[in-house]
């Protein structure tokens, strides 16, 4: 503590006081009691000059009084003139406390309003921040559902196209199935035609052979071609011809019995087939057997035909 001339109270140091109850409570008390003790040395060298001060000026005064004080009691007028220093220089040290306190307080204010700015600061560089992963996290969410339907988009579309290249396959594949069985069908209708024509041709042919055959015997049975016998080529008689003809008739007739009860079953099978393949290969087994038929037939009439060519126009023995 400091003391005063004049009997002055000795000031208190309220740095002392306010750095025990700040640094329980303010978090920059340090900073704070530094602040404090620049403050309380500038009030104390103000007050010790101003001690000294007083001092001299009392120095001065007290010289003039010791000459008279051993002669008689110290002045009333100077004693009061003393105690109103004292009580103007402890005025003067309240109005300096008063001023630090105001300013410790200014201090304290402008810490604490920059501490709540650098908290605020603080909440809302936070708050940005958290709102800047919020976006930057919805953008990313965007940006994936984005390409998530950009994906199925494109996934969609290539689906469809496939779908679309393989219906137009099937159609083509189906249109050409149907253009070939349409071919095939009037191939076949044409050959059916083409041969039953033939077939009726020959059906012709063979009764007509049948009945020429059939005249011939009758005329070699009654006799009505002449009552001599009649010699052909190397004097054979007619009636030893019959044999001939008749083997001719008679396989003539067997070909045409045949070749209509192939055919009558050929016809019937055609009508009862369902599928079209079923059609080829009935179709095949007909070509096959009129094929065989046609081929066994040829071989026997012309056997048939050697021997009666042979009957026909070898010379007899007797002739010679």
């Amino acid at each position: 503590m400091v003391r005063f001339h004049g009997g002055g109270e000795p000031l208190p140091n309220p740095r002392v006081n306010h750095m025990a109850t700040s640094k329980e409570t303010d978090p920059s008390a340090k900073q704070k009691s530094l602040v404090e003790e620049e403050v309380w040395a500038k009030v104390v060298e103000e007050a010790a000059r101003a001690n000294a001060e007083g001092e001299a000026r009392g120095g001065s005064k007290g010289k003039g009084r010791a000459r008279t004080i051993n002669a008689a009691e110290p002045d009333e007028a100077v004693m009061a003139k003393a105690k109103q220093n004292a009580r103007a220089k402890a005025e003067e040290l309240a109005q300096l406390k008063v001023k630090l306190e105001a300013r410790i307080k200014a201090v304290q204010d402008s810490s604490a309003k920059a501490e709540e700015d650098a908290r605020l600061r603080a909440d809302l560089e936070a708050r940005l921040q958290t709102e800047q992963t919020a976006r930057l996290e919805a953008e990313k969410k965007a940006l994936a559902k984005d390409e998530q339907l950009a994906w199925t988009r494109t996934e969609f579309e290539a689906r469809l196209l496939e779908e679309q290249e393989s219906r137009a396959k099937a159609e083509q594949k189906a249109s050409t199935r149907a253009e070939d069985a349409a071919r095939i069908r009037a191939e076949l209708e044409a050959r059916l035609q083409t041969e039953q024509a033939a077939r009726i041709q020959a059906e012709q042919e063979t009764s007509a052979k049948t009945e020429e055959a059939a005249r011939l015997r009758s005329d070699l049975e009654a006799g009505r071609r002449t009552v001599r016998p009649i010699r052909v080529g190397a004097g054979r008689p007619v009636a030893l011809l019959a044999p001939g003809v008749e083997n001719i008739a008679a396989e003539t007739i067997e070909y045409s019995k045949k070749t209509i009860a192939n055919s009558s079953a050929f016809f019937e099978k055609l009508l009862n087939a369902r599928t079209f393949s079923s059609i080829i290969q009935i179709r095949i087994e007909y070509a096959r057997t009129t094929h065989a038929d046609l081929v066994a037939f040829a071989a026997s009439i012309g056997s048939v035909y050697g021997r009666f060519a042979r009957d026909l126009f070898v010379k007899p023995c007797s002739a010679a």
